[in-house]
């Protein structure tokens, strides 16, 4: 049966069965209708949004979530690493095919996206039929944790240095008095342990450059939506370490479909000597490999105290794409003088 497709503009009457598609294909949970919606509303309620459906009779069979500016379009924010929900690559590249071909937006960035995905090879490709130049960039590296073979083997394959460390900070805590580490999951994360995070997170540096959570109250009313959503599928974790009954750290994390993917990690400065957050990391790649997790995905960009514990990393993007002409030719160089200030690795243009 062949596909129909068509772009509409809102979420909600698609979020049943967006949802379900998202399960059957298992995706991360930046690809849900339920993530997407929370994003929307308390972070870009103003953002022209373009959502691009196919079906195959009439069962769902893939979602396209785009953002519009005067610029042109792109995928959302931390949805870009997927580029959409499809019940196969065929159906991607439809999607997108579909949206070149009706919008005609002067621009389409997709990124950052993993560079050996499918979301990827369905944009360009679509790209290039539709007759629109491609410029990518260089975007930073997805680390995450492959939890094969146990934690003792998993350890064992860490380096001497960290090891070392792991055994002197875990001793040096015992000594200063009694400490426990937590874990929260579900409903139960949802109430005083995320609360707990957040107050550490706002105390810290991420606080005082206001970065943290509660620095924005549109930012609180996101991540309080996440947190409910993901509860509700028992998906949430808040991880907690305690010394002497009181929070140094506490990290953030969603379980969906095997994998664990770390959202928040917050800590105590005034305990930086005993390296809370390194001890409280460990635990919960300890808790992972327990509980059956496949990999972890430390999240975000190939930051130093990341590269310790990964046992993988793939190559990010960001890739764009302009139309022929006036519209196109402004926007492209837009952004070339933008990558050049910003000082990143080069253009390839194909």
């Amino acid at each position: 049966m062949g596909l129909s497709l068509d772009i509409v503009d809102a979420i909600e009457p698609l979020a049943e069965d967006w949802d379900a598609l998202a399960d059957r294909v298992q995706a991360p949970p930046h690809l849900y209708a339920s993530f997407l919606d929370a994003w929307r509303r308390s972070l870009a309620p103003r953002e022209d949004l373009y959502v691009v459906i196919a079906r195959s009779g009439s069962e769902l069979a893939g979602v396209l979530a785009l953002c519009g500016s005067r610029f042109g379009l792109s995928t959302p924010p931390r949805y870009g690493r997927a580029g959409g929900v499809a019940s196969d690559g065929a159906v991607l590249a439809a999607l997108w095919s579909h949206a070149l071909r009706k919008l005609r937006p002067g621009a389409v960035r997709l990124g950052p996206v993993v560079k050996g995905g499918s979301a990827r090879a369905a944009m360009l490709a679509a790209s290039r039929d539709a007759g629109f130049p491609v410029a990518e960039w260089a975007h930073s590296e997805l680390t995450s944790i492959e939890c094969e073979g146990g934690w003792d083997t998993y350890l064992a394959g860490r380096s001497k240095n960290l090891r070392k460390d792991l055994r002197r900070r875990s001793r040096r805590l015992s000594e200063r008095g009694e400490h426990a580490f937590e874990f929260h999951r579900g409903p139960a994360a949802a109430g005083p342990p995320f609360d707990e995070l957040l107050v550490l997170e706002g105390a810290g540096w991420k606080g005082r450059e206001g970065t943290a959570i509660v620095s924005s109250t549109n930012q609180l009313d996101f991540y309080r939506s996440l947190a409910a959503w993901t509860a509700g599928r028992d998906a949430l974790g808040v991880s907690i370490l305690r010394h002497e009954g009181k929070a140094i750290a506490a990290n953030l994390c969603i379980d969906f479909h095997g994998v664990s993917y770390q959202l928040k990690a917050a800590y105590d400065e005034r305990q930086s000597a005993l390296s809370p957050g390194k001890l409280l990391l460990a635990a919960d790649i300890e808790r992972a490999f327990a509980a059956g997790i496949s990999r972890i995905d430390l999240g975000g960009h190939a930051e130093d105290y990341k590269l310790p514990w990964a046992t993988s990393s793939e190559p990010v993007s960001e890739a764009e794409a302009y139309l022929t002409g006036p519209r196109g030719g402004v926007r492209r160089l837009a952004r070339q003088m933008h990558h050049r200030v910003s000082s990143r690795p080069g253009e390839r243009v194909s």
